[in-house]
């Protein structure tokens, strides 16, 4: 785990009709998971990304203070909260590498996060196309992708609550399948 950093949050939206809200609140859930400390929020509210930094109040005081070294990383919704424009863009991130400054961008993480995924099923796929199986992580072999078929007798006991009238939820805990395998049952039994 990284060492703990003071960070400060900006968030910006363009309209007065917009909110922050969800800028700011997943932002501070990042820091607090990763054991940062939010040190200050700043926020225009109301202002294009197209506008420069001295059209962005808050924009302009957060530069400040990187500059003043009050905070080590900043933490942003998406690169376009910093600047609409490539040129924009490039003197921020400038100015940001110049004060020693980290950067979080929360899309980007998130973007990444789901390509790992991708590329992982990729190459489970490929495996399983050339080879006829693949090794999980695990180290287990698997002749195919996602979790294996549920117990036939386990699903047949959930039919048989079903047909009772029991719920998923108490169904699942009763024959010791997931809820939703239950679910897909008692829709596939309801659609026959």
């Amino acid at each position: 785990m990284s060492k703990p950093k003071r960070v400060a949050v900006y968030v910006r939206v363009s309209t007065d009709a917009q909110n922050t809200d969800i800028q700011r609140q997943e932002l501070e859930a990042w820091a607090e998971r990763a054991g940062h400390t939010v040190v200050r929020v700043y926020e225009d509210q109301g202002i294009s990304g197209a506008k420069g930094r001295d059209q962005r109040p808050q924009f302009d005081a957060l530069l400040k203070a990187a500059v003043c070294r009050e905070f080590n990383m900043i933490g942003v919704w998406s690169s376009d909260r910093l600047g609409r424009s490539l040129r924009h863009l490039v003197e921020v991130l400038e100015i940001i590498r110049d004060t020693g400054t980290g950067l979080y961008i929360h899309t980007q993480s998130v973007e990444m996060i789901v390509a790992r995924v991708n590329a992982g099923l990729a190459r489970a796929r490929d495996a399983i196309g050339c080879d006829g199986h693949f090794i999980s992580k695990a180290g287990k072999l698997r002749k195919r992708r996602g979790r294996h078929n549920a117990d036939p007798k386990k699903r047949e006991a959930a039919r048989r609550e079903l047909a009772k009238g029991t719920g998923v939820l108490k169904t699942a805990k009763l024959v010791g399948l997931g809820t939703g395998t239950v679910q897909r049952l008692k829709h596939a039994v309801a659609h026959s």
